[in-house]
């Protein structure tokens, strides 16, 4: 989920969490590489070089998503989105 953090207002975690609240479990997996430690020291990289990698990044959430959710996990999935992002 690409979440549009200047028309919504809030930041991604601030969505995460508001999922979380209504039992709706998240993660953040698509960290920009150049922002790990590992790699600014082995390649010199650092934040801002690739800004659109960070933007990516910063606005990245992943909804749960598998085969074994029940069409009412996929339908809380959905209202509780509906209702954190229409806020």
């Amino acid at each position: 989920m690409l979440i549009d953090i200047d028309t919504l207002g809030v930041t991604r975690d601030r969505v995460q969490n508001e999922l979380h609240k209504r039992q709706i479990g998240t993660g953040v997996h698509y960290t920009a590489l150049h922002q790990h430690r590992f790699y600014q020291r082995a390649l010199g990289v650092r934040q801002g070089q690739f800004p659109n990698t960070e933007f990516i990044a910063e606005r990245t959430l992943s909804l749960p998503f598998s085969a074994k959710l029940s069409d009412r996990d996929v339908e809380d999935v959905i209202e509780a989105v509906r209702d954190v992002v229409g806020k």
